[in-house]
């Protein structure tokens, strides 16, 4: 089995992005599992979401590709690796 690894993720979503279901996008194409830790939508209407993606090391590294590939901007806040989180 593949070490599963724990990313704390800050995402910045364009305008054009919030109404749309890109976690479960990423979930579906690269069987990751997610959590929403906070999310709001800014006056200027980008979104802003804090979420912790779980999965194996180069599974968690396309998704975060896959998910800068669509213009949402990605950084990361803290990592866990294993059981931890």
């Amino acid at each position: 089995m593949t070490d599963s690894v724990y990313l704390l993720l800050n995402l910045v979503y364009p305008e054009t992005l919030v109404n749309e279901p890109v976690l479960w996008e990423v979930a579906r194409r690269f069987d990751v599992a997610y959590d929403v830790r906070k999310a709001w939508t800014a006056e200027e209407g980008f979104g802003i979401a804090i979420v912790g993606v779980r999965g194996g090391e180069a599974v968690v590294d396309q998704a975060w590709k896959w998910l800068e590939s669509r213009g949402v901007e990605v950084s990361l806040v803290d990592t866990a690796t294993g059981g931890a989180a």
